[in-house]
């Protein structure tokens, strides 16, 4: 067996147990740091904070949230380059997508390929050419054709205007001979004669209107039976394609009803979609059985219309003859009144003609225009129509312009791609060497926007301790001035005065009510013996000393409880007093007073001998502000050995509260070493 040195096990294990501790002792250090913390976090909750401590902490929030939102605007920039580079990585990584996939697709067969197929379209660009030149010569034809319509449109126009001045005269002379007819005094003769005239124009008009009629019911009558006929047949088709419908409407309703039986309370993807198909199919098959029925319907009537109209010759020919008999009725009316118009003066006569003549213009020239307005709205209608087909011809031009302008950015396209294809080696390169530049700039962002975000945690959780801190001080420092506004409302509920004596300028305020018939007597004793003392004691030359007492009834009486006395003395108004209760053994005790513009204040529970002492406030102020600085360091000590002391005890207790680990492991390491020392001897011995 072999044998160990005690040197050698040493060497060994000091290693181990130097690790065993280290590790002990950090641990130990990092459990006191946190519980230093928290119990510095404790004591400051415990500590009332002053106003400047308070506007100390809320200046290093607002720097810290100062310092955060600047590194937060720093995180954001960061942020938005990375966001911008992962952009770009995403295109580069399409482009070279594009890259790889163009270098498999450049094969020689595939540029080959594409390049027929640009022959092939430009034979069709070719031919989209011939068919531009095509449509734009029948655009420039039509465009002449509603030129040429828009000249006889106009030359009508113009005749419309003459034939409607030529109207106008007629009327006019009309008008006049019908004046020069009224004023020569027209016998009843005259008048029998005219209207007997316009009476046989009427029925001859009948007569002719008639006979047109005659024609166009004796065509009727010849297309009546192939419209019974055609009637009869349309009404047959539509009630046998009313019939299939129906017979397809009973099989789909049918087949509706047994998949809503099977499918219909299924809630599978399955049945949704075949319950869905069957309401489609149903509704569709209803609106077209609806719809049939409506068309069957519309036929029938049709077909009844057809049948049972009579036939309108016989009907036609009866208003020809009534027409001409009332026609020969007329004329013979015309004759009678002619015999008697014979035999009137020839002036009048003359005057009567002259009128009728200019009656039978005027109805002419009406005419005319009425046929020269007829045939300006068919020329107008002419025109719109050329101009509706050059609008088309336009279109057809824009259309195949389009379409060319199509196949030359194809034909380009393709071209292009053909360059691509015999440059996809270099393409991918390229965009390779892109995607790389890209990832690196992305890496070099995504490490920055990190660092920076980082630092931005950092610093948040900065703020927030310093915030928690600020808050916490704030908050005992809002509570503390809210105990001292509640103790010092309560101190003045307590010195509310209830009873108030008065003598010149001193005044005297109760706490608790004293009754009726009380009297404040006041001296100011002038003993030069009794001031001289008074002054020595005091070391000051300016004092005052009164004599309060109460009387009641002429008697000296006594009263007891707190009271507060107010001396107005205006020569003191600048100068800092202290007042001293007088004892009847000489002695001096210094009483609280305050000095407000003259008017002295002060408390005491009996009457005696008071003595106001006052000296100028520059000297006092001098020794006030001595004072105050030895209290303030002397404060300071003790507010720093105070918190060391604290510390020292937070440190202590959280010893107290780890010492039993600390023990443990220390304890096992030397029990660890003391362990192996023994063995060693052991195995020596």
């Amino acid at each position: 067996m072999k044998k160990y040195t005690l040197r050698k096990i040493g060497k060994r294990l000091l290693p181990v147990v130097f690790a065993t501790v280290l590790t002990t002792g950090v641990a130990i250090t990092n459990q006191v740091n946190a519980q230093d913390n928290l119990s510095e976090e404790k004591a400051q909750e415990n500590t009332v904070p002053t106003r400047e401590e308070v506007n100390k902490l809320e200046a290093e929030n607002n720097q810290a949230q100062e310092d955060y939102n600047k590194q937060a605007e720093k995180t954001n920039r960061a942020k938005e380059e990375y966001d911008k580079t992962k952009e770009e990585l995403d295109k580069a990584n399409r482009e070279l997508e594009e890259a790889s996939k163009l270098k498999e697709e450049s094969k020689p067969e595939n540029i080959d390929k594409t390049k027929q197929e640009v022959i092939a379209k430009e034979q069709e660009k070719q031919v989209a050419q011939k068919q531009l030149t095509k449509k734009q010569a029948e655009e420039t034809k039509k465009q002449e054709a509603l030129d040429k319509q828009k000249e006889i449109s106009a030359d009508k126009e113009k005749l419309v205007e003459i034939k409607k001045a030529d109207v106008a005269v007629a009327q006019k002379d009309a008008e006049k001979a019908q004046r020069d007819l009224d004023n020569a005094n027209p016998s009843q003769t005259i008048i029998n004669y005219n209207e007997a005239n316009k009476n046989v124009q009427k029925a001859e008009s009948k007569i002719v209107e008639a006979a047109q009629n005659l024609e166009k019911a004796k065509e009727f009558d010849r297309e009546r039976p192939e419209k019974i006929k055609k009637a009869q047949v349309d009404f047959d088709a539509k009630d046998v394609a009313l019939k299939h419908v129906e017979k397809d409407k009973k099989i789909l309703t049918d087949k509706y009803k047994e998949i809503m039986s099977q499918y219909g309370n299924q809630n599978t993807a399955e049945a949704k979609s075949k319950v869905e198909q069957a309401e489609i199919a149903k509704k569709f098959i209803e609106e077209l059985y609806e719809k049939g029925y409506e068309a069957k319907v519309k036929a029938k009537k049709v077909f009844e219309e057809a049948t049972n109209e009579p036939e309108r010759t016989p009907q036609a020919h009866a208003e020809v003859e009534k027409a001409v008999e009332e026609a020969e009725q007329a004329k013979k009316i015309l004759l009678k009144a002619k015999e008697k118009y014979d035999n009137i003066d020839e002036n009048t006569r003359s005057k009567n003609e002259a009128l009728e003549k200019a009656k039978q213009v005027l109805d002419l020239e009406k005419q005319l225009l009425e046929t020269a307005q007829t045939q300006l709205e068919t020329k107008k209608k002419e025109e719109a129509k050329k101009a509706k087909e050059l609008e088309k011809a336009k279109t057809e031009v824009a259309k195949t312009q389009k379409q060319i302008e199509e196949i030359t950015k194809l034909i380009q396209e393709k071209q292009n791609y053909v360059e691509k294809l015999k440059n996809a080696q270099e393409i991918l390169t390229k965009a390779q060497a892109t995607q790389k530049q890209a990832q690196e700039k992305e890496k070099q962002a995504q490490a920055k926007y990190n660092k920076e975000k980082q630092e931005l945690d950092k610093l948040q959780e900065k703020l927030d301790k310093i915030e928690g801190k600020y808050e916490r001080a704030l908050k005992a420092y809002l509570e503390s001035q809210k105990r001292q506004e509640e103790n010092k409302n309560k101190e003045e509920k307590d010195t509310e005065v209830k009873a108030q004596l008065k003598n010149k300028e001193i005044t005297v305020d109760f706490k608790e009510k004293i009754g009726e018939g009380y009297e404040l007597r006041t001296e100011q004793i002038e003993d030069k013996k009794l001031t001289d003392q008074v002054k020595e004691k005091l070391a000051t030359n300016d004092i005052k000393i009164y004599d309060l007492s109460i009387y009641k009834e002429g008697q000296e009486t006594k009263l007891n409880g707190q009271r507060t006395v107010k001396i107005v003395i205006t020569e003191y108004a600048d100068k800092e007093v202290k007042v001293y209760h007088l004892k009847d053994s000489g002695d001096l005790e210094e009483l609280a007073s305050k000095n407000n513009q003259g008017e002295i204040t002060f408390q005491t529970n009996h009457f005696s001998k008071f003595v106001i002492a006052a000296q100028e406030k520059m000297k006092q102020a001098e020794k006030t502000n001595k004072k105050e600085e030895t209290n303030k360091e002397e404060k300071t000590t003790n507010k720093e050995k105070q918190k060391a002391d604290k510390k020292a005890q937070t440190k202590a207790k959280k010893l107290t509260k780890t010492g039993l680990e600390n023990t443990s492991s220390i304890g096992i390491g030397l029990f660890m070493l003391v362990g192996t020392i023994l063995l060693a001897r052991r195995q020596q011995k």
